[in-house]
């Protein structure tokens, strides 16, 4: 009788902490849909922003590290 008792309770505890990290799982999915696209502060501008000379001069990333 006690083994049952016993099973019993840890079902309960089982079945409660099951809908425990439902509940969390639920939640952090609902955050991350809200993360993907964060909210800009200002609109982009038409013009893409003034190209810096020295990045043409820069050397592809195999001969960097020979």
């Amino acid at each position: 009788a006690d083994l049952v008792t016993a099973l019993r309770s840890t079902n309960e505890t089982l079945k409660q902490q099951g809908l425990r990290i439902t509940a969390l799982e639920e939640s952090i999915r609902s955050k991350r849909s809200g993360s993907r696209f964060p909210r800009r502060s200002r609109p982009n501008s038409k013009t893409p922003p003034p190209r810096r000379p020295e990045a043409q001069n820069r050397c592809p990333a195999l001969e960097r590290l020979q």
